[in-house]
């Protein structure tokens, strides 16, 4: 079996995460490394597009977004930000498989929050 992080692709900008993992709730982890340092000075649009999912950067700075509706990520395991299992009372995966549906990750104060957003 392969790792997951050797299954990361770069493209257009874009990383692009295998998306099977994230069909359990426990496994839909932020990429440390790459998403979470980013994530506290602009938005990350997360998507699913076929078998990936997206990370995609913006061009929105964090301090320009509202948190009124945003949704704090849970801490797993003391050490990863975890998207929750179900976003606007549907399965958080299936959501964002929509067409048109994205997160927006942004983090403020070292906490990562989503946000409901449209695709870039």
């Amino acid at each position: 079996m392969i790792d997951i992080g050797a299954q990361l692709k770069w493209e257009d900008g874009k990383i692009l995460y295998p998306s099977n993992p994230w069909k359990l709730p426990t496994k839909r982890r932020i990429p440390r490394l790459l998403i979470e340092n980013r994530a506290l000075e602009v938005g990350v649009y997360i998507y699913i597009e076929g078998s990936y999912v997206i990370f995609e950067e913006s061009n929105i700075p964090t301090d320009k977004i509202n948190l009124k509706d945003a949704q704090l990520l849970q801490i797993y395991q003391r050490r990863y930000q975890l998207i929750p299992a179900r976003f606007k009372r549907q399965d958080t995966y299936l959501w964002m498989s929509k067409p048109g549906n994205a997160l927006l990750l942004f983090g403020k104060e070292l906490k990562w929050y989503i946000l409901a957003s449209k695709r870039p």
